[in-house]
């Protein structure tokens, strides 16, 4: 076994108990399937979000592979999500994915209790329910932009007067020694 997969192996030992985000991909899939080996399918639990935007085969399939692991799966419903992404936003997989983050981690924490959407700890044993930092402001970016456009425009502004009047001074000095 190779370093990463025993670092992984003693993480999961650590945690005693896991819920996998299951999406039916590969990824998702192998996770699982080491937790079973490592945990035991008693201790792991599969979570599959379901909104408008998933595809039906994926989640069959995830399905399918908790029934041969035999592990308990739950389909989360996600559809919320879909109206604020329908538009394509920018930060839509952010929204995406705090939203479906947020919605499994409200089931996946400690005693596997679920909880409202707007809970802060667990109802059941008290334990603060996580979410996913926010990402930095994309709008920070714009705001430099517009200052290093202004620099520049200042700084054009000020070569040029000093070129203006360098060349004036020049052109009065060369008039007086002709005179």
């Amino acid at each position: 076994m190779n370093l990463k997969a025993k670092n992984l192996e003693a993480y999961l030992i650590k945690m005693g108990r896991v819920a996998v985000a299951l999406s039916g991909g590969l990824d998702s899939c192998v996770l699982l399937d080491f937790a079973v080996n490592v945990l035991g399918s008693d201790k792991c639990l599969a979570l599959t979000a379901v909104s408008p935007n998933m595809i039906d085969s994926e989640i069959r399939l995830a399905e399918d592979f908790c029934r041969k692991l035999d592990v308990c799966c739950k389909k989360v419903d996600c559809s919320e999500v879909f109206h604020q992404i329908k538009k394509n936003p920018p930060e839509r997989c952010y929204i995406c994915k705090k939203f479906i983050f947020g919605k499994l981690l409200k089931i996946a924490n400690e005693c596997g209790f679920e909880n409202k959407d707007t809970a802060k700890f667990c109802s059941k044993c008290g334990k603060p329910l996580g979410m996913p930092p926010k990402p930095k402001n994309k709008n920070n970016s714009k705001i430099i932009i517009a200052a290093l456009v202004i620099i520049i425009l200042i700084l054009a502004v000020s070569i040029g007067y000093f070129v203006l009047t360098n060349n004036s001074q020049g052109s009065h000095v060369q008039s007086a020694s002709s005179n």
